[in-house]
């Protein structure tokens, strides 16, 4: 609580409330533990804004900070930048993963519930499922809990391919892709 890092001598539950239109979910109350100046709990974003998060305890100050909710980002590593250009040849197909961050870039992210993510992409290139039964997908869903996915990517014609992913919590992520003839 405000000014004190003390250990607190016995369990100590602080309440959480907000300020104003929550645009965050956070627990009612987190207990900091006997011996503990602190206690982690997750902060699920709502809706985009800034929230006023309070924390209070009895015997306490009581301490209020911002969150910001912004867009969060989209990412797939093997298409844009880190291993460079991704090629495919016509016909084959490639490894492409994709990754949700926080608006700054942090990895340490994933989405509470499940999301589906929309894929359009130029005629020259397909998205697959993968595996044995693997089919042509326009969407894909990234599971509650977990921030990466993977997915194959085909080449179809000689060209430059082009995809769009797109969720309305999300940056849109756009990425090129060449198609080369075998």
């Amino acid at each position: 609580m405000a000014g004190n890092n003390s250990p607190v001598t016995s369990p100590l539950t602080v309440t959480l409330s907000h300020g104003g239109m929550p645009h965050t979910s956070v627990p009612a109350t987190v207990v900091i533990p006997t011996g503990s100046s602190y206690a982690f709990f997750d902060i699920a974003a709502a809706s985009p804004g800034t929230d006023v998060l309070i924390a209070s305890a009895p015997g306490y100050t009581s301490v209020a900070r911002n969150k910001t909710v912004s867009p969060g980002l989209i990412y797939s590593y093997e298409t844009y930048g880190y291993y460079g250009p991704l090629a495919v040849a016509t016909g084959d197909s490639a490894y492409v993963s994709f990754m949700v961050l926080a608006p700054s870039g942090n990895e340490d992210v994933a989405p509470i519930a499940a999301t589906t993510f929309t894929i359009a992409s130029s005629a020259n290139i397909q998205f697959l499922s993968g595996g044995p039964t693997s089919k042509v997908i326009t969407s894909f869903t990234m599971p509650a809990g977990v921030n990466y996915i993977a997915l194959w990517i085909k080449g179809i014609s000689a060209g430059t391919g082009s995809f769009t992913v797109t969720h309305p919590d999300y940056q849109p992520f756009a990425a090129t892709i060449a198609v080369v003839k075998p």
